[in-house]
């Protein structure tokens, strides 16, 4: 398993401290979408503040590896969708762009 998909996995067990240690300290994460750029510890908060507001449910939807280097996950969390790349760097998340989609309605 590669740590975009242990991120994600830590996310939907509300296992936290297993979140951090999938990105390189200087890792940025990046939302277009929301004009966001977010440091992991704001990456972190972002997803306790959601969680703790009820249904946060997440489930992966797919993994795909190009390369080694870069890894795309499809995401449920909620009603939400979000498609995220994933630049890796000694096997550690280096960068985000994450592209969510709100609930519909």
């Amino acid at each position: 398993m590669n740590a975009p998909e242990r991120m994600w996995r830590a996310l939907a067990r509300r296992d936290w401290g297993s979140v951090r240690p999938q990105f390189h300290r200087s890792a940025i994460i990046e939302r277009p979408a929301a004009a966001e750029r977010l440091t992991v510890d704001e990456f972190i908060a972002d997803h306790r503040e959601h969680a703790a507001r009820g249904d946060f449910e997440i489930h992966v939807l797919r993994s795909l590896n190009a390369e080694g280097t870069t890894i795309v996950i499809e995401a449920r969390a909620g009603g939400a969708r979000c498609v995220g790349l994933y630049d890796l760097h000694d096997g550690r998340i280096a960068g985000a762009v994450e592209y969510w989609v709100p609930p519909a309605g």
